[in-house]
């Protein structure tokens, strides 16, 4: 039976705005990250392995029994281009799962991958980015930290991505930054503002689930952890939960993006 985790919003861990209800920190100090993460105890002894799901509620053939398939030890990372965003993590929640909130950035890549119209761009105006953050953090509650990809495409921005990001860490959320490279710009600001981050350690995409997490494996054997994304797909449905086990029978554990955080 899986432990179902409390319905969100948690009372005093919001603020109200045109944009919906807006995480904040509460009275007692207590923060979104800290109220919407997956409690656990990980075992020091064994390598840790943190998955972040993609993908949830873009297909509703694989959205259907998704939590059933899947494994709540895994988080939840919801994009903001799905349809019902709050339904689903509610429905997350109620089914164990940790959850997370994609906050699309414009990379180096744009225009060829283009984080569409709810995206934070390097050469907008303040006012448009802080309108499509601000509508992001107010599609829905009960997420434990946004995910962004950040890249030298803000070089000649950073005071505007830093403004972004420094509000979300005075919000009491984590990030999670999806860039393995030297070139990402959050690590900084997370440790300046004393928030939990985490940063993905996966460079590689390996196209199979088994040797996605062969990836995973070798990566936690070296360092302790492993940080990464998967995709949902039918290969994932298909195979996640033997890689899953395989893995936990192999002495990793598999954990929720908040048990792989630094905390500065």
């Amino acid at each position: 039976m899986r432990a179902p985790l409390p319905p969100s919003p948690f009372e005093g861990l919001t603020e109200d705005s045109p944009y919906g209800l807006l995480p904040a920190i509460g009275s007692n100090n207590l923060t979104p990250f800290d109220a919407y993460k997956k409690q656990l105890v990980v075992d020091v002894q064994k390598p840790i392995i943190a998955i972040g799901i993609t993908g949830i509620g873009f297909s509703q053939n694989l959205y259907s029994d998704v939590f059933e398939r899947l494994s709540p030890h895994a988080s939840v990372i919801l994009s903001p281009y799905v349809s019902g965003v709050d339904a689903i993590q509610q429905e997350a929640r109620k089914q164990g799962y940790e959850v997370w909130l994609e906050m699309p950035l414009e990379t180096k890549k744009f225009p060829y991958i283009d984080p569409g119209s709810k995206g934070i761009l390097a050469n907008a105006g303040l006012k448009f980015n802080q309108e499509n953050y601000k509508s992001i953090l107010g599609m829905t509650s009960g997420y434990a930290g946004i995910v962004s990809y950040t890249d030298s495409a803000f070089a000649n921005a950073k005071p505007m991505l830093n403004g972004i990001l420094g509000d979300a860490f005075s919000r009491g959320l984590g990030f999670f930054e999806l860039n393995p490279g030297r070139d990402s710009l959050s690590m900084k600001l997370a440790i300046n503002s004393q928030s939990p981050i985490a940063v993905n350690s996966l460079r590689t995409k390996e196209q199979s689930i088994p040797d996605r997490f062969t990836a995973f494996k070798r990566l936690a054997k070296r360092n302790s952890r492993a940080i990464g994304v998967l995709e949902l797909n039918p290969a994932l449905l298909a195979n996640y939960q033997k890689e899953l086990e395989k893995a936990q029978s192999e002495g990793f554990q598999i954990v929720p993006l908040s048990a792989a955080v630094d905390q500065f």
